[in-house]
């Protein structure tokens, strides 16, 4: 009788502590619920004031269809909150004039990074997107040690330089050639730099005085998030960018998203264009980038030189890649040579992404950004004729009109994006 009666008071605490235990997990979810729509309703008005630049509450409750009074809490929680501010009075139409907000430039800061062989260029970007700072870090990178003192060096004088709270820098972002490890902020390998399985968030971590999240780009796919954001047309879905520096990077816009492989891809530069030439730093014959490029073109320059070719170069020691591109495009006889030849070449190479891919644009950049459109009409009828026609009546091809500055916006875009202007939390 008394086992009967503990079983039958067990069964009554359990149910009463399961239905107490289901109302405080309901509570929470109504509570946690109400917390999410909170959340997506402000990053929705904030992100509508950056996609605006100029707007009133009016015009929000107009887009958002949220009530006056929420629209009216959410603006005055974001100005609070130091992301956003009142930019002016507007017009009236007959009642009290609105007030205009925009984003808050300096709500944030992203300290963006442009690593290459030659050093590095450091800049600060607002949230605005203008870079308002600048250095450049002119030390060759040829190995881990290199690139770790360069980093070092690029971040402590923008920190130094840096007039706001440390805190108000959303994160680190680094561009640079090679495989990327999106996941894990890794660099898999990069011959150009020599190094291998490079942990960018470890070294951000040594450096920075407090930690702050590294975000690791491919120097390709930076250049195209800042052109595909910053300048294109938004009809372009598809887009195709192709850096010439000290190889050949290629990055691929599919369906308005940046196509990105678990352990990198893309490496147009190590394509065999031609099995019997000259060795590849990674170790193959007769990549792209060991016949088009800078080092190859300097060094094709200097036979040609030796040979007798005309030219008003005298010394190549010096010599960038634009110079050649430069000189070759006002009719240099020697550096035309260079760039009809290196011309040859990436057009196969671009001919045979175009037949792969049909995209709707492709972009080059690098070198070629501020070459003219010379080389445009020049790199078209190599391509071209190597394309099927289908495919190359609906491509088109033109040279890069943000330039190098195109990296660091679509880093910071990036950055900001994921630190301040995200729709889910982390």
């Amino acid at each position: 009788m008394k086992d009967l009666k503990a079983k039958v008071l067990y069964n009554i605490l359990k149910t009463w502590f399961s239905s107490k235990e289901r109302k405080r997990v309901e509570k929470l979810s109504r509570k946690a619920d109400k917390d999410t729509i909170k959340f997506l309703n402000r990053q929705s008005v904030l992100n509508i004031i950056r996609k605006r630049e100029e707007i009133s509450r009016t015009d929000l409750t107009n887009e958002t269809r949220l009530s006056p009074t929420t629209i009216s809490a959410i603006t005055s929680d974001l100005v609070k909150m130091n992301l956003v501010r009142e930019i002016r009075v507007g017009e009236s139409s007959g009642g009290r004039p609105p007030v205009i907000f925009g984003i808050n430039p300096n709500a944030a800061y992203c300290i963006a990074i442009r690593i290459t062989p030659k050093g590095a260029l450091v800049t600060i970007v607002n949230t605005s997107f203008k870079i308002l700072y600048r250095k450049e870090i002119g030390t060759p990178i040829y190995n881990e040690i290199t690139l770790k003192d360069t980093l070092k060096a690029s971040i402590t004088h923008a920190l130094e330089d840096f007039c706001e709270d440390i805190d108000l820098i959303s994160g680190i972002a680094v561009s640079i050639p090679g495989l990327i490890d999106y996941e894990n902020s890794t660099v898999i390998f990069c011959s150009s730099l020599h190094i291998e399985n490079f942990n960018l968030q470890e070294i951000i971590n040594e450096i920075m005085p407090s930690n702050k999240k590294a975000y690791i780009f491919k120097d390709a796919d930076a250049l195209l998030l800042g052109e595909y954001s910053f300048d294109l047309d938004a009809a372009y879905k598809n887009v195709i960018y192709i850096l010439i520096e000290n190889g050949v990077g290629m990055s691929y816009i599919h369906s308005g998203k940046l196509f990105k492989l678990p352990q990198g891809g893309f490496e147009l530069g190590h394509m065999t264009i031609d099995p019997t030439g000259p060795l590849c730093r990674c170790g193959n014959k007769g990549c792209l980038d060991a016949m088009v490029s800078e080092d190859p073109a300097i060094k094709r320059l200097k036979e040609l030189l030796e040979e007798g070719s005309i030219s008003s170069v005298k010394e190549v020691k010096g010599l960038r890649y634009e110079d050649i591109i430069e000189l070759g495009v006002q009719g240099d006889q020697a550096c035309s040579t260079v760039l009809q030849e290196q011309f040859y070449l990436l057009g196969i190479g671009i001919a045979n992404i175009i037949n792969i891919f049909n995209p709707q644009l492709i972009i080059l950049g690098g070198a070629f950004s501020h070459s003219g459109d010379e080389i445009v009409k020049q790199m078209k009828q190599i391509v071209f004729s190597k394309t099927l026609k289908t495919f190359s009546e609906n491509t088109q091809i033109y040279v890069s009109r943000l330039g190098r500055d195109s990296s660091f916006l679509g880093m910071s875009k990036t950055v900001f994006e994921d630190s301040i202007f995200k729709m889910i939390k982390n």
